[in-house]
């Protein structure tokens, strides 16, 4: 851009001229100021001298900052020996130094330290577009140089662009070479697209025959093969739900099978098992608020109990029985509870004794809540009491037994518990106590007797019970000292223990 008007200026008067660049410009004045006009990347100083040669005009701000301004006062030098009319606005009042003074002296000061008000900046416009008018006019119809990038025009001898930074070379036409380039550009862009499109026709069949195929898994069982590309499908169609059904009825088939296969004691139950364990956990990580993921958690539950993980399975048992509502599906899960703590005491799962411990109290407790009957209860409190036993905790022991006497239905049950009863206190040191339950065991004494004992509140296991509570086993191997037959004599492994055969069910299986 030839003929343009060039703003000299401090960064500190960045304000006042914008003002001037905007006014001038919204006039059609062409102008050009640093740093807006210098393209990236350029060489300032020759950003700087281009501009000034190709300029008519420079309107230098005057003000306390230009005054004392090194690069200002550069450019006003540079633009008085290429012939560029300069015109000084003085914007504060401030005197120009020595220096500019001596450069600026010749040319007619414009005083606007009163305010750049819009008639000044309308008569300063006019003024400048009527110079660039009549340069336009009398400048020759050829002569100057273009720039190749965007073909400005530039004064002679420039070598790069005032406007875009573009190497200067002499104007040309669009050449066959441009046409032809252009023409490859559009057939690249227009096989591009083409293969775009055929690329989402491919797409589109290849996901509707993946989709077909995933169906007919669906349809015929073969639930791994149908989740799998339902899953790789995505959000096509119903894939999600799909992907869902496909999870929730493969767990479900698994399940029937492993139980089949474990009644029928065959040797692919544990295979089954651990397959089932796998796929629950799947289904609980993709979808944890599913309304289905309280039957999955009951059968990941029922898939550790047969591999013989007995306190996993008694923590999931246990964890449903206490989140559940519906009273005879917790019913269900508390026996499961406590028939996977009981098998993980006994079979030696689990390090932390006392935690197991705690954990079968905790179940048959929520158990008692339910007031089952007798028959479904005591035998369960009978196995928990034999286990506290075996750890040396007599006096929870003890408690437990004493519940089952006043409250089972059968005397054999209630015979026995009597003299476990006995044994109890004999080990605690209490041999009078161990000589009534004695007594009460071999039926010598009546229970009603008032040697008898105590009537006790209804529950069977109450909720505050501090002997339960306090109770820790004491560093002593299991085994008491021979004092009558072992309470847990009776008692058989839990079935699917380790070292023993499994049964063919998971606890409390309906």
């Amino acid at each position: 851009m030839s003929g343009h008007v060039f703003l000299s200026h401090s960064s500190h008067d960045t304000g006042t001229v914008e003002k001037i660049l905007e006014y001038l410009e919204s006039r059609g004045v062409r102008c050009w100021i640093a740093p807006r006009d210098i393209p990236p990347g350029s060489d300032w100083a020759e950003s700087i001298m281009n501009a000034l040669a190709g300029s008519e005009t420079m309107i230098m701000v005057l003000s306390s900052s230009s005054n004392q301004s090194a690069q200002v006062r550069r450019e006003v030098e540079h633009a008085v020996n290429a012939g560029v009319s300069i015109i000084p606005v003085i914007v504060d009042g401030t005197e120009p130094s020595v220096a500019l003074r001596y450069y600026i002296s010749a040319h007619q000061w414009v005083d606007a330290s009163g305010g750049l008000d819009e008639g000044f900046l309308r008569r300063l416009a006019d003024s400048l577009l009527e110079e660039q008018s009549e340069a336009e006019t009398a400048a020759p119809e050829k002569g100057g140089v273009t720039c190749d990038k965007r073909g400005f025009s530039n004064p002679s001898g420039a070598k790069h662009c005032v406007e875009c930074g573009g190497r200067i070379g002499p104007p040309v036409e669009k050449s066959k070479k441009s046409k032809r380039t252009i023409r490859i550009v559009s057939i690249v862009i227009a096989v591009l697209v083409l293969a775009f499109v055929v690329r989402a026709v491919v797409r589109g069949a290849g996901r509707k025959k993946l989709y077909s195929r995933a169906m007919t898994a669906l349809q015929e069982d073969r639930w791994q093969d149908a989740h799998r590309a339902f899953e790789r499908l995505g959000s096509y169609r119903d894939s999600p739900t799909r992907a869902y059904q496909a999870l929730l009825g493969g767990i479900q088939s698994l399940h029937q099978r492993a139980a089949v296969l474990e009644a029928e004691q065959s040797g692919n139950a544990d295979q089954e098992w651990d397959h089932l364990s796998k796929a629950c956990g799947t289904f609980l990580e993709e979808y944890p608020d599913s309304t289905a993921s309280q039957d999955v958690r009951l059968y990941l539950a029922d898939a550790l109990f047969a591999l013989q993980d007995y306190t996993e399975a008694g923590e999931a048992y246990l964890e449903l029985a206490e989140e559940d509502t519906d009273t005879h599906r917790v019913m269900r899960t508390a026996v499961r509870s406590c028939e996977s703590f009981i098998a993980a005491y006994q079979t030696g799962g689990s390090t932390d004794t006392s935690a197991i411990l705690q954990r079968q109290l905790r179940a048959v407790s929520l158990l008692a809540d339910l007031e089952p009957p007798p028959r479904q209860l005591v035998p369960l409190v009978g196995r928990v009491a034999s286990n506290h036993f075996q750890a040396g905790m007599y006096r929870t022991s003890a408690d437990l037994w004493r519940r089952i006497f006043l409250h089972s239905p059968s005397d054999p049950a209630r015979l026995e518990a009597a003299s476990r009863l006995s044994e109890c206190y004999l080990l605690m040191g209490d041999t009078t106590e161990a000589e009534r339950w004695k007594l009460l065991a071999t039926g010598e004494l009546p229970p009603q007797s008032p040697e008898g004992p105590v009537q006790m509140a209804d529950s069977l296991l109450p909720a505050e019970d501090s002997s339960v509570v306090v109770e820790q086993p004491p560093p002593t191997p299991r085994v008491p000292p021979q004092a009558g037959p072992r309470p847990d004599q009776d008692q058989q492994r839990p079935p699917g223990g380790r070292g023993g055969a499994r049964s063919g069910s998971t606890p409390g299986r309906d």
